[in-house]
């Protein structure tokens, strides 16, 4: 594990949440990483429009026609084409020919790319400015998603960790290039969907290379009619950090998006690439990032090089150097979120979609009966036995919260929800009666503070979605309820995010939780405080 340095800091300060989500994803063996063009660069590759002119300057083109002023993807296109009839001169239209189009394609192909590329791995783990710190996440990922033709990241991968794979007598990755297939390995698989030209041809290469108009035509086809519904199903499973990419390509713009429609409650995470330390936004939240948020559902993190090689070793430090870090810069340990709102507000149907996050459900033990029926409808004995069991529920969760660090978390219900439910004039007494389930001596552990998320509504929609839910309740009963949860967490603005859920489809509710979790300002509610000046009445 690399030690922190100096840099590291600044990242850090900036993107704490991020990092901490990032890192619990790792633990969950739930991160994948996306490396795009601007990896390979770093390491003497070309560019597409560099690689198109060597391609170009090759005597088997001499005489081809490209258009000066086209795009890419139809300069190649003509190129392709000009080989074909090169070599229908010596061979008739066949299969064979077609063969020997595709072979000689690939060799010249080959031979642009890997042009002035050292074949020593360790120089190129030398070489890269950044890479080398992702080659434990990459190893450790269920996916890695490479858009680049070479093989840098494999031999890189198989120099670091030689002795491992000679103990273990096999590789430590898995190379793909078909979305269909069913993987060998649950970790360390590296899927290159644009196709795959290793160093050495004999290694195996992929079928296709999608470098042509018609080629990159085909892939989005594809993803029309379902072929890549394992990359689908990925970006659904996994949050995926997104290096060296540029948010232009037709394709992944596609499946994100795809995505945010199919999973508003998830985000992923996109490097965007900054030259220097003074191209940096001032705002981590612009409009950029604001934008790519709710357009593809990823969480922009604006960094330099030194910033990716930083972002790196905060991902792969030990937990020890990490709490060491934020503690002496002054940041959150943690970052949690209390969805709290009437019954029928949509904060439970919220939770079970934000399925990128570590989430505490409303309880933890199965409910009795009895909460199923209105509080004012118990009888005494009966919501002493409630209240109780309700309390002793809020402490086992803040237990789970505490001994938690390093993360982003939704909880369903703050501690303070239960005083809701009780009489207005009762309240202190429930209060000192609660707190003393949650906190029996003065010397425990105190109440996680957090943001706090209140889910509003309608009386009347209210009414509808408990009615859905067989929850028994009248107008009255949950307008008034509603105006006692906006009244509950006192006068502190900052620490409570309120949002209405009237006449909005649950995906809209729950895109806009997940930006405000991922995005928003967060202050935290004193909720032990709070709790105590209520049962001082």
């Amino acid at each position: 594990m690399p030690a922190l340095q100096q840099p590291d800091f600044d990242v850090l300060r900036r993107y704490s949440r991020a990092i901490m989500h990032l890192r619990d994803r790792q633990r969950a063996g739930r991160l994948a990483i996306g490396l795009g063009a601007g990896v390979s660069l770093d390491l003497g590759f070309p560019n597409w429009r560099e690689l198109v002119d060597r391609l170009a300057r090759r005597d088997e083109f001499k005489d081809a026609r490209t258009p000066a002023d086209a795009p890419l993807t139809i300069k190649t296109q003509a190129l392709i084409q000009h080989l074909g009839r090169t070599v229908e001169h010596r061979f008739a239209a066949s299969a064979e020919a077609e063969r020997e189009i595709r072979y000689r394609w690939i060799q010249l192909l080959h031979e642009a790319l890997y042009s002035g590329i050292p074949e020593d791995a360790g120089q190129l783990s030398r070489a890269h400015p950044y890479l080398g710190y992702f080659l434990e996440a990459i190893k450790t990922a269920p996916l890695t998603i490479n858009y680049n033709f070479d093989d840098s990241v494999e031999r890189m991968l198989g120099h670091t960790y030689s002795a491992e794979q000679e103990a273990c007598n096999e590789r430590v990755y898995e190379t793909v290039w078909d979305p269909s297939t069913q993987f060998r390995r649950s970790k360390g698989v590296i899927y290159h969907p644009n196709g795959f030209l290793p160093t050495r041809l004999v290694e195996g290469f992929s079928e296709s290379i999608v470098f042509s108009e018609g080629e990159y035509a085909d892939q989005l086809i594809d993803v029309m009619s379902g072929h890549y519904a394992t990359l689908i199903s990925h970006l659904t499973s996994y949050t995926c950090l997104f290096l060296g990419l540029s948010l232009s390509d037709s394709t992944l713009k596609h499946l994100l998006r795809h995505n945010v429609h199919c999973n508003p409650g998830h985000a992923h995470y996109y490097v965007r690439y900054c030259e220097a330390d003074e191209d940096l936004p001032p705002d981590k939240n612009d409009a950029e990032t604001l934008a790519n948020f709710d357009v593809y559902g990823v969480v922009t993190l604006h960094l330099t090089k030194a910033g990716m090689a930083s972002l790196g070793r905060l991902l792969s430090c030990s937990d020890a150097d990490l709490r060491e870090g934020l503690d002496g810069l002054g940041l959150k340990k943690r970052y949690v979120y209390y969805l709290s709102g009437a019954v029928g507000s949509g904060k439970s149907s919220v939770i079970q979609h934000l399925k990128s996050l570590s989430t505490l459900a409303e309880w933890v033990d199965q409910r009795p009966v009895l909460l199923e029926r209105p509080h004012t409808a118990l009888s005494d004995e009966d919501r002493r036995e409630v209240d109780h069991w309700v309390s002793t529920q809020f402490r086992r969760k803040n237990f789970r919260l505490l001994t938690n660090k390093d993360l982003l978390l939704a909880c369903d219900r703050t501690p303070l929800d239960p005083l809701v439910f009780a009489e207005v004039a009762d309240v202190p007494r429930r209060a000192k009666e609660h707190l003393g389930v949650l906190q029996p001596n003065a010397t425990g552990e105190r109440l996680v503070p957090g943001h706090i998320v209140l889910l509003t509504a309608s009386a009347e929609e209210l009414m509808a979605r408990a009615k859905e839910r067989h929850k028994g309740a009248t107008l009255d009963y949950l307008r008034q309820q509603q105006e006692r949860f906006i009244q509950l967490f006192g006068p502190d603005p900052k620490a409570i995010t309120e949002l209405s859920t009237s006449s909005r489809p649950l995906a809209s509710v729950v895109r806009a939780v997940c930006k405000i979790i991922h995005l928003g300002e967060y202050e935290e509610l004193d909720i032990a405080s709070r709790l105590k000046a209520l049962a001082a009445g």
